[in-house]
């Protein structure tokens, strides 16, 4: 991943982002079929101990991401009491809103430096993580439509560049970056995780008419989807049904944008999980 030149390490950004999904679509589908078949008394209890603190360990709080966190934790909680979600009507929201409030304002900690968490007492701690506002997403709106008035629609190319996002800027040189980092404008800046809502995303390719045929093909596509997985009668062994409680915390990951890193993690993580899951399917 690393290659040394002028004195630096420089970092090969695309074959990292492949490997990371590639390895976490692996984790995220054995760790699913190993919590299922505990369930269904088909390992010991000690074996999927033993597998889960690997799992946990790979996957430690603190050392990732708060969109991989709700993705891994939250379908393997989805999995682990789909009995009890299935007979309480509002258990996956009463389960969003408890981890929204409550952790992760706390996982937001672990982005800060070790000498700015060692000066936090609990007053601090508090107004950090409970007291303080966030209006991210309504910013990144505004900040889009600030855009669009002073430089127009993208017309496309932004969608285009989320649509190729596997394609590396070493042959692309002019491919889109990150509609969030897009509109912010940091010169002399790498920082470019900036959020950008969904309707944002489409507002700026195609304006207002862009922003309801977007949210029109995704309610249609949600809507089957929900469809597929709480009526279908084939559903125990299928890649697309196993994956649904990841993708239902990967959609709120992508209703916070940007779409081109979201778009790709989501689909690579997906492929990844679909293969490991078609693997152990043969086996």
């Amino acid at each position: 991943f690393w290659q040394y030149k002028n004195g630096f390490y420089l970092s090969n950004s695309s074959l990292q982002l492949l490997v990371d999904k590639t390895l976490k679509g692996l984790c995220l589908a054995s760790s699913l079929a190993l919590v299922i078949c505990f369930r269904q008394q088909k390992i010991r209890t000690s074996v999927a101990f033993l597998f889960l603190l690997l799992a946990l360990m790979a996957n430690f709080p603190s050392a990732q991401p708060r969109y991989w966190l709700a993705c891994y934790y939250g379908a393997l909680a989805f999995v682990f009491y789909y009995d009890k979600i299935v007979r309480w009507k509002h258990a996956f929201e009463t389960l969003l809103i408890s981890a929204l409030l409550g952790l992760f304002p706390i996982l937001t900690l672990f982005k800060f430096s070790n000498e700015k968490l060692a000066t936090l007492d609990v007053k601090k701690f508090i107004q950090l993580t409970y007291l303080g506002g966030d209006f991210d997403s309504y910013s990144a709106l505004g900040t889009t439509l600030q855009y669009v008035q002073q430089y127009g629609l993208c017309w496309g190319r932004q969608l285009l560049g989320v649509l190729l996002f596997f394609i590396p800027r070493s042959i692309w040189p002019d491919k889109p970056i990150g509609t969030g980092a897009m509109v912010n404008r940091l010169e002399g800046s790498d920082f470019t995780n900036f959020s950008c809502p969904f309707i944002a995303e489409f507002y700026i390719n195609f304006g207002l008419l862009g922003i309801l045929l977007a949210v029109a093909i995704l309610a249609i596509v949600i809507r089957k989807y929900d469809v597929y997985f709480w009526y279908s009668s084939a559903y125990s062994k299928t890649k697309l049904f196993l994956f649904y409680p990841s993708a239902c915390f990967l959609f709120f990951f992508m209703l916070r944008g940007d779409l081109l890193s979201s778009f790709a993690y989501t689909l690579g993580i997906g492929l990844s999980f679909a293969l490991a899951l078609q693997l152990m399917i043969k086996k």
